[in-house]
């Protein structure tokens, strides 16, 4: 195994930092709106200290500080109550199964008064939820169509083909998102899991210590990816 040639301190905080979160173009398909946003999804709100809130909140969550971000999530749908994505979002950070169907109910009740982009990711929550995968990919494909610069559409879908351990597609969508966004932690983090099942522990290494902002550590993880065999691909 690769693994066992990774350096200690570097060892040591990557199983420290992949078990802090393990939850939250198509060809031939064309964009069913027109996108003024600059290929980003809308934040429908009608108050503005409502969507600063859910901006901070959001910022939170991204950096793997999920716990933090829920009285912001909170707070924006104390000033707005038919906020849709704050409601989703609210979901997603949610402690038990409980409050987030909870609030994924609530999402879905509103997506009706959101935005195109807005509610299909909603609805691809609600399917996924259901166990729908069909329905799941079919949304989260039209929406990275639909949106194709927006870091969260491209990180869902990575999520549906993780959740497949189709884990080629999973990574092509965390490294879209990470590069939309190079301060998305969480799509490193999952990116390094992505890595991790297709045994390319050097690039896991790498991703994660990314993840988690320590330059020092992300320097030994270039060392260590320079360094390290690139493992064979599997057949399939």
């Amino acid at each position: 195994m690769l693994r066992k040639h990774l350096p200690i301190k570097l060892g040591i905080v990557l199983t420290v930092a992949l078990l802090t979160f393990s939850t939250v173009t198509q060809i031939g398909m064309t964009s069913s709106v027109d996108n003024p946003n600059g290929g980003k999804i809308p934040v429908t709100t009608g108050s503005a200290e409502a969507k600063k809130e859910f901006a901070l909140g959001q910022a939170l969550a991204d950096k793997l500080l999920i716990q933090d971000s829920i009285q912001h999530f909170d707070k924006a749908l104390a000033l707005d109550p038919n906020f849709a994505l704050a409601e989703l979002n609210r979901a997603n950070t949610s402690p038990t199964a409980k409050e987030f169907f909870e609030h994924l109910k609530k999402a879905v009740a509103l997506s009706e008064n959101a935005s195109p982009g807005e509610k299909l990711l909603i609805l691809a929550t609600e399917a996924g939820a259901n166990g729908n995968v069909a329905k799941q990919k079919e949304y989260l494909e039209q929406l990275v169509t639909d949106y194709p610069n927006d870091e969260r559409a491209q990180f869902n879908l990575g999520g549906y083909h993780f959740g497949q351990q189709e884990f080629p597609q999973a990574i092509e969508h965390y490294r879209k998102a990470t590069e939309l966004n190079p301060g998305f932690s969480n799509a490193f983090n999952l990116l390094g899991y992505a890595y991790r099942q297709s045994e390319d522990y050097a690039r896991e290494a790498l991703w994660v210590c990314q993840a988690i902002g320590d330059p020092e550590l992300a320097a030994l993880a270039q060392q260590y990816q320079a360094s390290t065999p690139r493992p064979p691909q599997r057949a399939g």
